[in-house]
């Protein structure tokens, strides 16, 4: 897969890339950077530039360019949107301490999922503290409530980080509308 990864950034154009073991549903997304342990993607969904995702490289099981993502590509073109993905952005995607202390610098809010189908989590919060084999994060649910403590989660366990995408981003904003609201402090 390291060297679909590889053209896949140096061309800039949107792939498709399947996790058999992890998530029935394709991703579209441009690679922004890779390393041998995790991927670094634009992610898009439904023609719109939907946050950032890092996910594993060993979870990767196909990666593709067809037809469909050209199109796709020269649509987000002629739409304004390609202009605006960051394919320099830099991060250092040595292994997942390194990943989360880079990207959880420059964003506020995370998700992080272990999208394994027999027991998913889903992790939307701050970063509290990142230490050599676990991340430490303020959770809260759906409904704004933040957890009582904070959730520790082994790296094992990550399949998938997201910042800055449009869920988050909706949170992120009530957050500081109603700074009342963030009560894990």
């Amino acid at each position: 897969m390291l060297e679909e990864i590889k053209e896949a950034k140096e061309n800039g154009t949107l792939v498709s890339i399947e996790r058999d073991d992890v998530d029935e549903n394709c991703l579209q997304a441009f690679v922004l950077d890779y390393s041998d342990e995790l991927v670094l993607l634009q992610y898009v969904y439904d023609f719109n530039l939907d946050g950032l995702m890092v996910i594993r490289m060993g979870d990767i099981t196909d990666v593709y360019m067809g037809a469909i993502n050209i199109l796709q590509t020269q649509m987000l073109k002629e739409e304004g949107l390609y202009e605006k993905v960051e394919f320099d952005i830099q991060c250092d995607l040595s292994n997942w301490r390194t990943t989360l202390s880079t990207l959880g610098q420059r964003y506020d809010y995370l998700i992080l999922e272990d999208e394994n189908p027999q027991d998913p989590m889903f992790l939307m919060g701050k970063l509290a503290e990142v230490s050599d084999d676990s991340v430490l994060a303020n959770g809260f649910d759906g409904e704004g409530l933040w957890d009582d403590e904070a959730t520790e989660l082994g790296y094992d366990e990550i399949t998938a980080m997201k910042v800055n995408n449009n869920y988050i981003n909706f949170y992120k904003r009530y957050f500081e509308r109603n700074p009342s609201a963030v009560d894990y402090e």
